[in-house]
């Protein structure tokens, strides 16, 4: 599982996402709150469902997190980073100084390091049966 940027907590409550809002220049508390309230559709916005950071993550497969430290997002995902490392949840985090919200769709050289990562990520990986036939 290849995470990029990904928003774990549609809530928004991290108190740490103040200090990345401070560095974002795309995203929003106040854009991502009203994002996240319309995504949720009524249901509480802390469901695993909704906000994977609440979920357990006992049983998923190997985990990569790609995240900037320019994107507001970078709260949660080192929550979920601090939350997972004494487990025995296989989570490789890889945090990239001063990159925005999906950074590794611009061409700039941080992004094709994060996509060498990916691709070394991707071919390393044992096929998995899909049960399809």
């Amino acid at each position: 599982m290849i995470l990029l940027c990904p928003w774990l907590d549609v809530s928004m409550v991290n108190p740490d996402i103040e200090i990345f809002e401070r560095k974002d220049s795309l995203l929003s508390k106040r854009v991502l709150i009203t994002a996240g309230k319309y995504y949720a559709n009524g249901a509480d916005r802390k469901q695993p469902e909704i906000s994977p950071i609440y979920g357990d993550f006992e049983g998923l497969t190997q985990m990569h997190v790609f995240i900037g430290t320019h994107d507001i997002l970078a709260a949660d995902a080192r929550k979920l980073n601090d939350r997972l490392k004494y487990t025995n949840i296989n989570m490789n985090y890889y945090e990239f100084d001063k990159m925005f919200h999906v950074w590794m769709f611009f061409p700039i050289p941080e992004a094709r390091e994060a996509i060498r990562k990916i691709k070394e990520i991707i071919l390393s990986t044992e096929p998995v049966e899909s049960g399809f036939t």
